[in-house]
């Protein structure tokens, strides 16, 4: 089985629970572009969230050029799965991971 298809978000599930920018995200945290409206999604669907530290973890992690590279070289769900440096950015790890899980019925 392969683990990308583990993790099929569908399209009625994204648009109805999911903004933009956190879709961007899981994706390619590096695309990003607004900060500020990246982390009212991330607080809107997930009351742990702390806007201003997930906005310095992006802003950290947008700088980082180890995990730009790494996350070329693999899927976004590889990537957030096993590269995502859980130890250096572990809220952005922790939202990635909490996305990518949110729909039981979704799994493959």
């Amino acid at each position: 089985m392969m683990f990308r298809g583990n993790f099929y978000i569908s399209p009625d599930f994204r648009s109805n629970v999911l903004g933009k920018q956190l879709l961007v995200f899981v994706q390619n945290p590096f695309l990003v572009a607004d900060i500020t409206e990246f982390s009212v999604e991330a607080k809107q669907t997930f009351r742990w969230v702390a806007a201003a530290k997930i906005q310095l973890g992006l802003i950290d992690f947008q700088e980082n050029v180890i995990m730009r590279q790494v996350l070329c070289d693999c899927t976004p769900e590889t990537f957030w799965s096993k590269e995502g440096s859980p130890a250096h950015f572990p809220t952005l790890h922790r939202l990635a991971v909490q996305i990518l899980t949110m729909s039981g019925s979704t799994y493959h």
